[in-house]
């Protein structure tokens, strides 16, 4: 009788969907050593995951990481309308 351990399938399949640090430099038009630097700093702006040498990423983390410089990018444009366009009458 054959049996499938079904943690080891869970596991593995999760480790098929990490990134390598130049998967996500690809994605984001950026160098590996940008993306290993952003990910290794004391407050990494990337998060990562690391297996001893190895670091991965996962694609939910990458993509908030984009959601979230889109969102800095849209609010501090919306500053500077408000700043430039929308001043009180005098």
């Amino acid at each position: 009788m054959n049996t499938i351990d079904i943690s080891t399938n869970r596991a593995q399949a999760r480790f098929e969907q990490l990134l390598t640090s130049r998967e996500v430099a690809s994605w984001l038009g950026v160098s590996d050593r940008w993306v290993r630097d952003h990910a290794t700093r004391r407050k990494p702006r990337i998060p990562s995951v690391c297996l001893s040498p190895l670091m991965r990423f996962r694609p939910e983390d990458i993509e908030a990481f984009i959601m979230a410089q889109r969102d800095d990018a849209s609010s501090s444009n919306q500053k500077r309308y408000e700043r430039v366009y929308k001043r009180t009458p005098l």
